[in-house]
C-alpha cells in the first residue's frame, strides 16, 4: 500500500473499534440529522404512515386498511414497525414514520462492512460501507417512510446467511436456516420481490462458480418449511380475514399481475441503464475503471467465489427489474450492497496493488465536482444576497457562501492529496465533502421546500373548514396526506365525474378535493352546478389540488 499511513492521525482508521465508530457516527449524522426536519412527503410516506395509524386506531393488524378500506397491496411488516415505533415514541411523528428506514440503512452500512470483512479484507468492508453510505438514493431512501430500505435489510441478512452457510462451518445449518427465515421475512415486507431477488441471485452465482449441485447442500426442504411457516403464520388469517377479494389481490394482482403488465409506474426496458447512475451518484464515477480494472488489468480476480458472489447478486437483480414493466428508481435499492462491496474492493486493490492510475482518475474528477458546486454555491448566494435571482423557495444566502467555499477548498484540497498519491487521504476527504453536502441539503435545502411537497397545510385547512354539518369527499385523488394530517380516516372516493355533479347538486354543504387539471375537464365537459366555488388551491409535489364547495 503506497499510503498506509500518510498522517498519524489516520492510523485510527486502521483500529477495529474506531471503524465501528466511524461507520455508526457517519452513519447517525447522514440519517438521523435534522430527520423531523419536514413533513411526511406524498406519495409514499403519509400512506404508510396512515395504514400504521389505522392499524393502531382500530386494532386491526391482520389486514391493512387505508382510507377505511382494505389495503392490498403490501403485506403488513413495515406497518407494523412503524406502528411499534410510534407506539413505543408516544404517538406518530415524522421521527417515529421514518425510524424504521433510518435504522435498516445504519445496520445496512454496518452489515456492509462486516461482509466486505468477511469476503474480501476489512479495509474493503471499510470503503463499501462509506460508499454505500454517501450515494444519492441510499442516503435519500435511508430518511424516507419507504418500504425499500427495510426490505433491503432483509434482503441483504439473507445474502450474508447464505454465503456464511455456503463457506461451511459448525454453525452451516443455522446460517442455512436463517437464510430462508429472512426470506420469508423481506416476502412479508414487500412481496415476491424478498424470496425471488435472493433465489435467482444465488442460483445465478452458483452457475457462475460451476457449483449448482450445492444448493441440495442448504437444507431445502427443512429451510422451505420454515420460509412457507413464516409467511402462512400471517397469510392464513389474512386472507380469511379479508375474504376471497383480498386473497387473490395480495397472491396474484400485486404479484404476478404487476410485474408482468406493469399496471403501475410503467417504464421502458433501458429504464435502469439511465437511472441507475444519476441514483448512484458520485460513485458511479468508479464504474467504469473498476469494470476495466477487475476484467483487463486483473481478471483472476473474477475467478474468486467472492468477487462472483457479488456480481451475481448486483446483475441478476438489474436484469430482474429491467425486465419488469413497472420500474421506480427505488426498486432497485437492494442491489446497492452488492456494487459497493466491489468498488470497496476495487479501490482496495487498486491501492494495495500501487496501481494508482485506476484510483486517480475518478477522484480527480470527484475533486472538479466539489470545486465547481462550491463555485455554484458562492455565484448562487450572491444572486440571491443581491436579488438577482427569484426562486420559489428560500435559501440562505449565508448557508450557501459557506457551503461554496469549504466545497470549493475541499475540491482544490482533494486534487492536490490525489496529485501526491495520498490516496487514503483522497478518500477520506471525499466522504467528508459529501457527508458535508449531506448536512447542508437536510438542514439547508429540503426544509426550504416543504411548503411546495407537503400535504400538511392542505389537512389544516380542510381542519379549519369543515365543521360538523359539513361533508369531505374526494375526485379521483388518493390523499393520504389528508387522512393522516386531519385525522379523518374515512374520506368518501368519488370515481365518475357524473356521480360528483350529483353529489354537488344534491347534497348540501360539500367540500371536495380534487386535481385542478380534473376540476377543469369537468368544467369544460359537463355542466356543474353555479353555486360551486373554489375555496383555496393548494401545491403538492407537481400536483395542484383545489378544494372546491357547494356551501352557502
Amino acid at each position: 500500500m503506497s499510503d498506509k499511513n500518510p498522517f498519524p492521525y489516520l492510523a485510527c482508521l486502521e483500529n477495529e473499534t474506531f471503524r465501528w465508530i466511524l461507520i455508526i457516527g457517519l452513519g447517525i449524522v447522514i440519517f438521523f440529522s435534522n430527520i423531523s426536519g419536514w413533513d411526511l412527503w406524498n406519495p409514499d410516506e403519509p400512506r404508510y404512515a396512515q395504514v400504521a395509524k389505522e392499524m393502531v386506531e382500530t386494532g386491526e393488524f391482520i389486514v391493512p386498511h387505508l382510507n377505511g378500506d382494505i389495503y392490498p397491496d403490501k403485506p403488513p411488516i413495515f406497518f407494523w414497525i412503524i406502528a411499534a415505533f410510534s407506539i413505543l415514541l408516544g404517538g406518530f411523528s415524522e421521527v417515529s414514520v421514518r425510524l424504521p428506514s433510518a435504522l435498516s440503512a445504519i445496520l445496512i452500512i454496518a452489515l456492509t462492512y462486516k461482509f466486505g470483512k468477511k469476503l474480501f479484507n476489512s479495509q474493503a468492508g471499510l470503503f463499501s460501507a462509506l460508499i454505500l453510505a454517501t450515494n444519492v438514493e441510499f442516503f435519500w431512501l435511508g430518511r424516507r417512510a419507504n418500504i425499500d430500505m427495510t426490505l433491503t435489510l432483509f434482503i441483504f441478512l439473507s445474502f450474508y446467511f447464505y454465503y456464511l452457510g455456503y463457506i461451511g462451518g459448525k454453525r452451516e445449518k443455522v446460517y442455512y436456516m436463517l437464510f430462508y427465515f429472512f426470506m420469508g421475512i423481506a416476502t412479508l415486507t414487500k412481496g415476491p420481490v424478498g424470496f425471488i431477488i435472493p433465489l435467482l441471485s444465488i442460483f445465478s452465482f452458483l452457475i457462475l462458480n460451476r457449483d449448482i449441485k450445492a444448493f441440495a447442500k442448504s437444507y431445502p426442504v427443512a429451510g422451505f418449511a420454515v420460509f412457507f411457516l413464516v409467511i402462512l403464520v400471517w397469510l392464513i388469517p389474512a386472507c380469511i380475514k379479508g375474504g376471497e377479494a383480498y386473497t387473490h389481490e395480495i397472491l396474484f394482482k400485486q404479484t404476478v399481475s404487476r410485474y408482468t403488465t406493469g399496471w403501475s409506474h410503467q417504464r421502458p426496458f433501458y429504464y435502469y441503464f439511465i437511472n441507475f447512475p444519476a441514483d448512484f451518484a458520485p460513485w458511479i464515477i468508479l464504474i467504469p475503471w473498476a469494470i476495466y480494472y477487475f476484467y483487463f488489468v486483473n481478471p483472476e480476480v473474477r475467478k474468486n467465489s467472492e468477487f462472483k458472489f457479488c456480481f451475481a447478486w448486483f446483475v441478476a437483480t438489474f436484469i430482474f427489474f429491467s425486465l419488469s414493466s413497472g420500474k421506480r428508481n427505488l426498486y432497485l435499492l437492494p442491489a446497492y450492497p452488492a456494487i459497493t462491496l466491489l468498488l470497496g474492493y476495487f479501490i482496495d486493490r487498486s491501492i494495495a496493488t500501487g496501481q494508482n492510475i485506476f484510483f486517480k482518475q475518478p477522484f480527480y474528477l470527484l475533486g472538479i465536482l466539489f470545486i465547481i458546486l462550491g463555485m455554484g454555491g458562492g455565484i448562487l448566494s450572491f444572486l440571491l444576497d443581491y436579488q438577482v435571482l427569484d426562486i420559489p423557495v428560500s435559501l440562505t444566502p449565508c448557508s450557501l457562501l459557506i457551503f461554496g467555499i469549504l466545497g470549493f477548498l475541499g475540491g482544490v484540497f482533494m486534487m492536490v492529496v490525489v496529485g501526491k498519491n495520498l490516496n487514503l487521504l483522497s478518500f477520506y476527504t471525499g466522504i467528508g465533502l459529501l457527508t458535508l453536502t449531506i448536512v447542508f441539503t437536510v438542514f439547508s435545502v429540503l426544509p426550504k421546500i416543504n411548503r411546495v411537497k407537503s400535504p400538511k397545510f392542505l389537512g389544516e385547512k380542510i381542519v379549519s373548514l369543515v365543521k360538523r354539518e359539513d361533508k369531505l369527499i374526494k375526485y379521483r385523488y388518493e390523499g393520504a396526506g389528508v387522512n393522516y394530517y386531519t385525522g379523518i380516516n374515512r374520506i368518501k372516493d368519488v370515481k365518475t365525474p357524473e356521480k360528483l355533479i350529483e353529489i354537488l347538486e344534491k347534497e348540501k354543504n360539500i367540500y371536495c378535493l380534487i386535481r385542478k387539471r380534473h376540476y377543469d375537464f369537468i368544467q369544460k365537459k359537463h355542466k356543474i352546478s353555479s353555486n360551486l366555488k373554489i375555496v383555496d388551491e393548494y401545491r403538492i409535489g407537481h400536483r395542484k389540488i383545489l378544494i372546491v364547495t357547494n356551501k352557502l
